[in-house]
C-alpha cells in the first residue's frame, strides 16, 4: 500500500497539525503534573523548610533562607534522584505511544493515507506538536522555579545557569524516550511488539551492562562493585563508598541514566542532583538533605562540561533517532499493519536482550542453592536455561516452534561472546584479579578487618549489661567484629608486600560452599595521581584473616597505637593520618574517628574485669596503665594473644561516662576493653605493683556457684552460619535488674534454661573447675561448648570452653 509522496492540501497539513495536540492532552497533562510537583511544590516546600517564617519576603526570613540553600530548582525529595531522568524518559515514551498509536490500527491507516497527508508530512506534524507540548510543559514551570529561586535566594546568573540545563536535561530525557519508542511504533506493526521493542531498545543498554556486571561479580575474582563499611553504632545506617562501575564508567551510552556526570563514580550525580545545593554542611533543613542524600553537594559552583556534554550527546543522538523514526516509516509497509511479528528483526532483537538476561541471572543461582560447585558447570548450565529462553520467547512470538538456521545464528553468537566474557572472568581478566600497583605509585592501600579496626580496640563489651539470651533459638557470641572496618593507612614497601600476598591468596582460595567458613577481602590501593585501585574477594577461606591481623604489627599501625594510647602523644590531637571524620568512619567503626578513641582511653573511667565478667574494681586510669597495654600489644602481638590457646586473665576496661571529654557524638560513645593474658607482662607486672592484679580474681560481685550447663555451641547455632578463622566468642551477663533494663522483659531462669539447655552440673568443685577452665574472651569454633554459670545471687555469665578441654572436664 503506497500513500501520496508530498501534500497536496496544504490546509488537510494545517488541520492534521492543530489535530496533532488533541492526542497529546494525555501525555502533555502527566509532563505538566511532574514538572509542577518536582520544579514548584516541592523546590517551594523545600524554601520554606529552611525560613524562618515559611515564605515570608521578611528580610530576617530572606537571610535564614540563603543561610542554608544556595539552590533549590529541584526539591528536597526521599528518592534516588537517578530516577527522575528514567520518569522523564517514561513520559516521552508516553508521547511517542499517544501520538502515534493510530498508525498500528488498519482502519485508521487506510483512512488516513487516503485523505492528501503523505508520510512525511504526517510524521512531522506528529513530532513537532510532541516536542512543542514537551518544551511548553517542563520550561514554564521551571521558568517559575528560576524566578521563585532568584527572589528567594538570589545569584541570578548561577541560578539561571543551573535552570537552563536542568531544563535542557529534562526535555533531553523526555526527548530521548520519545525518539526511541518512535523508532518502535514505525519499525512494528502492533501494539504489543512496539511496547516490548520499545522498552528493548531503552533498555539494551542497561540490560547488557546488568548482564557483564554480574558475569563479574560471581566470576570475577577481586571485582570491586562497592566497597561498603557495615557496622551499625548504636541503630545508625551504614556507611556505603561506591567506586567505579559499569554502570557509571558506560552512564552516557544509556538512555537512562546519561545525565550522570562525566567521571562521576554515583549515577544519581546528574543536573537534578545538582540542582540542589546548600550553603554548608550544616544547619537546618539542609544538615538532613546533605548527610542522606547530597554529600559534598555544597556551594555556588556552576554545572560543568562534565554534566553539559552527555546531555548535548542525547540531544543530537535523540534528533537523529527522530529522522530514523522518519525513515522507518517511508519504508514501512502499511499492508502488514496489526499483522503480528512482521518484522523478524524486532523479535530475534528482544529475544536475544531475555536469552542473555536469563543466561547471565541463572549462572550464579546453581552454586548458591548449592546444585552445583563448579564454575564451569555454572556457565554453561546458565547458557542451557538462556538458549531455551530465547527459543521460548520465538517461538511465543512468532507462534511457531520451528526456526530456520538464521535464527539458530544469532543466539549461537551471544552464547559465545558470553562464554568468552565468563572464561576471561574465571581467569583472572588478564592479570585484573592480582594485579597490585608499582610500589612508587602507590600512596596508600587498606584492607578491611573481620576482627579489629585501626583504633587497637578489642573490644567495646562494658560488661553487666544484661543482654544475656534467654529463650532464643540461638546463642549469643561475638560483640566486637567490625565487618568491613579497614585497616590503613599502609605505605611501606614490606606492608604492601603482605597486602599483595593477601591477594593472591585470596583469589586461588575461594571456598566452594558457602556453608563452610568464608570472609569477603577488600583491597584498595589509592595512587598518587588520586586514582584507586579496587579489589573485593568475596567466598575466601577464612584462614587469610590470620594473615591480615598480621598487619597490625606494621610500622604505620604501631605509629596510630602510639598516638592513641603512649604516655609521649598525650598532648597530640591528630596522627595526621586520618584527616575527615567520613574518611575516618571506615577505619574507627564503633567510635567514628580516632579522637573518640583518644578521648575514651585518656579520659574514660578505668576498671579491672575479673574472669567472671561481672566484678569490676575500679582503678586509675594513669598514662602508665595505657603505656604498658601498648607495650605488651606491640611485642606480643594480635595474632599470638588471640592463637596462643590460653585463657585470659580477664580485661581492662575503659568505661566512658560524664566526665570523657570532647566527644563530638553521643552516638560513637563506647567503651574500650582489652582483655589481658600472662603473656602481657608489662600490664601483669603494673598491676601488681597497684596491688590490684588480683582483682582479676575478685568474684565479690557474683559469689558463689549454683550450677553450670555445658551446651555444645553447634546444636544452637544456625545450620547455615559457618564460625571463621577469627570469630570471637564474648561473656554475656545478666542480672534480673540489668536484664529488666536492656531487655525490657523479666529474667526467667526456666527461659534461660530453653537457650543454654545442654549438660547440668551442681557439684560444686566440678563447676568451680568449669568455671575456672573457660573463658570471658576467646576464639569461637563451630565444635566448641557455652558455658552457662548460674551464681547463688541470682547473676548469670556465659563463658566459652572448648571442645578439647570440654571432654576432659565432662567425663
Amino acid at each position: 500500500m503506497t500513500s501520496p509522496k508530498s501534500s497536496v492540501d496544504k490546509h488537510s497539513a494545517r488541520y492534521d497539525f492543530k489535530r496533532s495536540f488533541v492526542r497529546l492532552i494525555a501525555p502533555g497533562i502527566v509532563s505538566l503534573l511532574f514538572s509542577v510537583i518536582y520544579f514548584i511544590i516541592i523546590p517551594v516546600a523545600t524554601i520554606s523548610s529552611a525560613g524562618t517564617y515559611s515564605l515570608s519576603l521578611r528580610a530576617e526570613n530572606i537571610a535564614s533562607i540563603r543561610k542554608q540553600l544556595a539552590c533549590a530548582l529541584f526539591g528536597n525529595t526521599t528518592s534516588n534522584f537517578v530516577f527522575y531522568g528514567v520518569y522523564a524518559v517514561i513520559i516521552g515514551v508516553l508521547f511517542a505511544f499517544c501520538i502515534f498509536f493510530p498508525i498500528m490500527r488498519k482502519s485508521n491507516v487506510n483512512f488516513f493515507f487516503s485523505c492528501g497527508i503523505d508520510r512525511k508530512t504526517y510524521f512531522k506534524n506528529r513530532a513537532l506538536s510532541s516536542i512543542i507540548i514537551m518544551i511548553l510543559t517542563s520550561a514554564v514551570p521551571l521558568m517559575i522555579d528560576i524566578i521563585i529561586n532568584i527572589r528567594y535566594l538570589g545569584h541570578a546568573d548561577f541560578i539561571i545557569h543551573q535552570g537552563f540545563f536542568l531544563f535542557l536535561e529534562h526535555f533531553t530525557y523526555m526527548l530521548a524516550g520519545f525518539s526511541l519508542m518512535s523508532i518502535a511504533m514505525m519499525a512494528c506493526y502492533t501494539v504489543t511488539e512496539s511496547l516490548f521493542f520499545g522498552a528493548g531498545l531503552i533498555w539494551s543498554p542497561m540490560l547488557y551492562i546488568v548482564s557483564i556486571e554480574w558475569l563479574f561479580q560471581n566470576f570475577l575474582r577481586g571485582y570491586s562493585q562497592t566497597a561498603t563499611v557495615d557496622y551499625m553504632p548504636l541503630g545508625s545506617s551504614s556507611l556505603t563508598v561506591t567506586v567505579d562501575t559499569l554502570w557509571s564508567k558506560l552512564s552516557v551510552i544509556n538512555p537512562l541514566i546519561f545525565g550522570t556526570a562525566l567521571g562521576s563514580n554515583n549515577v544519581r550525580n546528574n543536573m537534578y542532583f545538582n540542582c540542589l545545593r546548600s550553603t554548608a554542611s550544616n544547619g537546618g533543613v539542609v544538615n538532613d538533605f546533605y548527610y542522606d542524600n547530597a554529600s559534598g553537594n555544597v556551594g555556588f559552583e556552576k554545572a560543568g562540561m562534565n554534566y553539559i556534554l552527555p546531555i548535548l550527546i542525547w540531544l543530537v543522538l535523540s534528533v537523529l533517532f527522530i529522522f530514523i523514526s522518519n525513515k522507518l516509516l517511508n519504508k514501512r509497509k502499511l499492508e502488514n499493519t496489526a499483522l503480528h511479528s512482521s518484522n523478524l528483526f524486532v523479535t530475534v532483537f528482544v529475544s536475544l536482550e531475555f536469552s542473555v538476561l536469563v543466561a547471565t541471572f541463572f549462572m550464579p543461582l546453581l552454586s548458591d542453592f548449592d546444585v552445583i560447585q563448579s564454575s564451569v558447570l555454572d556457565i554453561f548450565a546458565g547458557l542451557i536455561c538462556g538458549i531455551i529462553a530465547y527459543f521460548v520467547f520465538m517461538s511465543i512470538s512468532r507462534r511457531k516452534i520451528k526456526h530456520g538456521i538464521k535464527l539458530v545464528i544469532p543466539v549461537g553468537v551471544s552464547s559465545i561472546a558470553v562464554l568468552v566474557i565468563s572464561v576471561i572472568c574465571i581467569s583472572g581478566g588478564f592479570g585484573y584479579s592480582t594485579y597490585c600497583p608499582n610500589i612508587k605509585d602507590i600512596d596508600y592501600a587498606t584492607i578491611n578487618s573481620e576482627y579489629i579496626d585501626a583504633s587497637g580496640v578489642m573490644s567495646t563489651n562494658h560488661f553487666n549489661d544484661g543482654s544475656l539470651s534467654a529463650g532464643t533459638d540461638q546463642l549469643y557470641y561475638g560483640t566486637y567484629e567490625p565487618s568491613g572496618a579497614y585497616l590503613g593507612k599502609f605505605n611501606t614497601k614490606d606492608s604492601i608486600d603482605k597486602i599483595e600476598k593477601i591477594q593472591k591468596y585470596s583469589f586461588k582460595n575461594r571456598i566452594a560452599k558457602r556453608n563452610e567458613p568464608y570472609v569477603t577481602v577488600k583491597i584498595k590501593y589509592l595512587l598518587k595521581n588520586g586514582k584507586a585501585v579496587n579489589r573485593e574477594y568475596t567466598c575466601t577461606n577464612s584462614d587469610v584473616s590470620l594473615d591480615i591481623i598480621e598487619l597490625t604489627q606494621s610500622s604505620e599501625y604501631q605509629k596510630e597505637l602510639e598516638f592513641l594510647m603512649s604516655s609521649k602523644k598525650a598532648d597530640e590531637k591528630s596522627s595526621g593520618t586520618f584527616n575527615s571524620e567520613d574518611e575516618s568512619q571506615s577505619y574507627f567503626a564503633y567510635f567514628a574517628n580516632e579522637n573518640n578513641v583518644k578521648n575514651a582511653l585518656n579520659f574514660g573511667v578505668a576498671y579491672v574485669v575479673s574472669n567472671d565478667a561481672v566484678t569490676k574494681t575500679k582503678i586509675e586510669n594513669t598514662p602508665a596503665l595505657r603505656d604498658a597495654i601498648l607495650k605488651d600489644i606491640e611485642k606480643v602481638g594480635y595474632k599470638k594473644l588471640l592463637t596462643g590457646g590460653k585463657t585470659p586473665l580477664g580485661a581492662i576496661n575503659f568505661s566512658y561516662d560524664d566526665s570523657v571529654q570532647n566527644y563530638d557524638n553521643i552516638d560513637y560513645m563506647n567503651d574500650a576493653t582489652y582483655y589481658i593474658w600472662d603473656d602481657m607482662v608489662n600490664t601483669v607486672n603494673y598491676l601488681k605493683s597497684i596491688n590490684k592484679f588480683t582483682a582479676f580474681t575478685d568474684l565479690s560481685k557474683s559469689g558463689e556457684i549454683e550450677y553450670v550447663t555445658v551446651t555444645a555451641l553447634e546444636t544452637r547455632l544456625s545450620s547455615e552460619l559457618s564460625l571463621t578463622a577469627l570469630s570471637t566468642f564474648e561473656s554475656d551477663t545478666a542480672t534480673p535488674e540489668s536484664y529488666y533494663e536492656y531487655q525490657g522483659s523479666e529474667l526467667k531462669e526456666a527461659d534461660v534454661l530453653k537457650t543454654y539447655n545442654g549438660k547440668k552440673i551442681t557439684d560444686s568443685q566440678k563447676a568451680q573447675e568449669i568455671f575456672n577452665q573457660s573463658s570471658i574472651y576467646s576464639l569461637c569454633k563451630k565444635d566448641g561448648y557455652v558455658v552457662l554459670v548460674k551464681f547463688k545471687n541470682n547473676t548469670y555469665v556465659t563463658k566459652y570452653l572448648s571442645k578439647e578441654k570440654a571432654q576432659s572436664l565432662l567425663k
